[in-house]
Order: C-alpha cells, then structure tokens, then sequence
C-alpha cells in the first residue's frame, strides 16, 4: 500500500541493492544505471492533472492572465513534491541526452516576455496605437482563440499579462519540441542506417 510517509528506497536493477549512485554507475555491481524518461513524464503528468483540477476549480473570467499564471508557478512546488513522494527507478545502461520540453518551455516563456516588453513599448511609441492593437492581437494568441478573456490590454495588469504570454508559450513550445523530436529521431535513424551500412562493407571487403 503506497504510504507518503514511508518511501521505498530505489533499487540496481543490476543488484537488486539499495542504489547507491555514483557519477551513473552501482557503487556495488558497478554498472551503469539511469533514470528513465517515464519516471519524468509520470511526475509531470500528475502534475498537469493536478493543475487541471484545480484551474477547474478556481477559474476567474475576470483575471484570466493571473489566475493562469498562479497555475504555472505552483507547477514548480508540485513538481517538487511529487518527485519526493514517488522515488525513482533506474534501468540499466545509459541515459540518452537531449534538449526537455521544459527547456524549449522556459527559452519561449523568456524569449515572448522579452520580445513582448521591446516590440509592445516600441510600437506603441514610434508606430501609434492602431499597430499597438495589432501588437497585442498577435501576443493573445493562441490562448483567445479558446476565450476571449486572455486578450491583452492596456487595462491589464503585469500579473494578467504575464500570465498570457506564459500561457502561450506552452504552445509555441509543444510544437517547436513535436517538430524537434520528429528531426531527431530521423537524424537519429539515418545515423543508424549508415552506420549499418558502413560495418556492411567493412565484413564484405577481405
């Protein structure tokens, strides 16, 4: 019975010992061990379904941008949380290195605040307030397409704004990460196939 307060601790699938870690190998068998990538998506999926259930529960049509962004800031101190209550596993071999939703999340989150503070003050400064509108349309999306409630205004606060632009950013980011996995894995796939090839004509020639 899972008990919060009592966690197992993680085992060497090689050993089937207590982990003890060190710089990715079993201190005991020596092996080389990793935590996979579903131990990550399981805790971010409880989180999400956290988030969601909660978001159902406390939605305010009036600051949209700032309840939306109080979601995403309490995904940090839930990620933690989970990740204590639910300890790791490790497989056996190596872990495959590459660039996380997260990171593509937060680059996109900073990149929109930055590119929001420079073209959003400029345009309203040197171009007027009709290409200003059309600057504030284009940072509302795609969060108006669901609600018109996460359009950007000069009556909303930084905490709505912000809000929005994060909010956002999560699409910009899971497209860009669909995008990024599709040309890795077929990088990946035609580096295989070379290599197949070339250890083909190595056993081929005499």
């Amino acid at each position: 019975m899972f008990n919060p307060f009592r966690r197992e601790t993680p085992k060497c699938p090689g050993c089937q010992r207590p982990a003890q870690i060190r710089r990715g190998r079993c201190a005991f068998c020596n092996v080389r061990v990793y935590i996979p990538r579903a131990y990550f998506r399981l805790i971010w999926l409880l989180v999400v379904v956290v988030l969601v259930a909660t978001g159902a529960a406390t939605y305010s049509r009036g600051h949209t941008g700032t309840w939306l962004l109080a979601l995403l800031l309490s995904a940090i101190p839930l990620r933690i949380v989970f990740g204590f209550l639910i300890p790791p596993w490790f497989e056996l071999g190596s872990i495959k290195y590459g660039l996380p939703f997260v990171l593509w999340y937060v680059a996109i989150c900073v990149s929109n605040f930055l590119y929001w503070q420079i073209w959003g003050w400029s345009s309203l400064a040197l171009v007027g307030k009709a290409d200003a509108r059309e600057t504030m349309d284009f940072f509302s999306l795609p969060l108006i397409w669901i609600s018109p409630s996460f359009y950007i205004n000069s009556s909303r606060s930084f905490a709505d704004v912000c809000g929005i632009l994060f909010g956002n950013a999560f699409f910009y980011a899971l497209a860009t990460f669909v995008v990024y996995r599709v040309v890795n894995a077929r990088l990946n796939r035609s580096r295989a196939i070379r290599l197949g090839i070339s250890d083909a004509d190595s056993e081929d020639e005499p």
